[in-house]
């Protein structure tokens, strides 16, 4: 009996009855093991709900792994369902939906991802797609995953004991002191305390293989097994191509991060050793840290969400300058508070808790650095009294220097 009609038993049994169950996984080798929770197009599904990471924030992860099963010229067309409906939201080949399973969601809680799926005709032997699942409020919530026919694949049910609050907030706004529309952008920190979630790309799987290849990784931490491409924090094992093909020397326990974060004379500086899409208002994060204690983002009012422009000008850059601010939220500031500060880089968006998801047109956009979310260096600094200053005029308009 050959790999295709073994996988096609399975997914007639996936398909008859009540529904399997979403696994619980760990690592990309177990989700890899599992057995095919449906065929598609000759490709094997498989599904798996993880944990973020310790320092991610309130949200699990859906991952859906396509591998190619059927003749090695094939086509190799993996196409997303036919048309879902109503709350179902696309994750790569097939749907799922989420919901409260008690008490039903009000509004302003509505946890839903919306992702697209693009059919390709390369030689991929197998793909990996991820989606965010919020996991803020305490609840019972189900998870659904439905094929193209609309059939249900797989689900499973996850309870918060508790609301969990989101460390992550917007990182950057437009300068104030730049007249709007000029370009390029500059940058300042944003002020208004906004949690957000990232997102993952829409059209693009997280990662593939082609034909012959197979996944390395860098090196593993002490104590960790497996590895599961977009779980937070990174651990030290990002492909090559992350650092342009080059691979660094890592010492072991030590993170290789992908972005450098500083702050020199004018503010905050994000390097990257590939090009970023330079919209830093969309596709940087950050969290902070008050003499080592984590800050909590506090959803802002519906009315403080700064409008963004609808046409954009879009570039790459390997290095994002923010001029320097304090951000609310952080209690009392005072000269010799130190202050850590971290970032991420998502390059499929932002999703704001106090919003719904902003349609995004990034066309013709190359993928790199990568289509999952990139995190920095944790960076500490002393706050001076010319920091405080420039921190209250930032928010008045006045323009200083206040690092210099």
């Amino acid at each position: 009996m050959n790999a295709l009609t073994c996988s096609l038993l399975a997914a007639l049994a996936a398909g008859s009855g009540e529904a399997d169950k979403v696994p619980g996984i760990r690592s990309l080798d177990e989700l890899r093991q599992l057995s095919a929770a449906a065929v598609q197009d000759e490709w094997d599904i498989r599904l798996g709900l993880a944990d973020a990471g310790d320092d991610a924030g309130p949200w699990k992860l859906l991952f859906c792994h396509a591998k190619y099963i059927g003749p090695k010229d094939g086509l190799r067309r993996l196409r997303p369902p036919d048309g879902p409906r109503g709350d179902a939201r696309i994750l790569g080949p097939v749907s799922y939906t989420v919901e409260r399973v008690e008490p039903r969601p009000a509004a302003a809680e509505r946890m839903l991802r919306k992702f697209a799926a693009a059919a390709s005709g390369d030689t991929d032997a197998e793909r990996l797609y991820a989606a965010t699942i919020p996991a803020t409020s305490k609840g019972t919530w189900r998870i659904t995953v439905r094929g193209r026919d609309g059939k249900t694949i797989q689900s499973r049910e996850f309870t918060v004991e508790g609301d969990r609050p989101c460390p992550w907030r917007a990182f950057a706004c437009r300068d104030g002191s730049q007249p709007r529309g000029s370009e390029p952008a500059k940058w300042e920190v944003d002020c208004v305390c906004r949690p957000v979630m990232p997102q993952y790309p829409e059209t693009e799987p997280i990662w593939a293989l082609r034909d012959g290849e197979r996944f390395q990784a860098m090196r593993a931490l002490p104590g960790k097994a497996g590895f599961l491409p977009g779980r937070l924090p990174p651990w030290p094992q990002y492909e090559a191509r992350y650092y342009d093909g080059k691979l660094r020397a890592v010492k072991v326990g030590e993170y290789p991060y992908p972005l450098a974060l500083s702050l020199d004379g004018n503010g905050f500086v994000i390097r990257s050793e590939s090009a970023m899409i330079d919209q830093p208002d969309e596709l940087l994060l950050a969290r902070w840290w008050v003499d080592g204690k984590p800050i909590v983002a506090q959803p802002a009012e519906e009315s403080a969400v700064p409008a963004r422009d609808v046409a954009r000008l879009v570039r790459h850059t390997r290095e994002v300058r923010v001029r320097f601010a304090l951000p609310e939220g952080l209690g009392e500031i005072k000269p010799g508070t130190k202050l850590t500060l971290q970032v991420m880089y998502c390059e499929g968006g932002d999703e704001p808790f106090a919003r719904g998801g902003l349609a995004r047109l990034r066309a013709m956009l190359s993928r790199w650095p990568a289509p999952q979310p990139l995190l920095s260096n944790r960076l500490t600094f002393a706050v001076t009294e010319r920091m405080l200053r420039r921190s209250v005029s930032a928010k008045r308009g006045v323009v200083d220097n206040p690092l210099g």
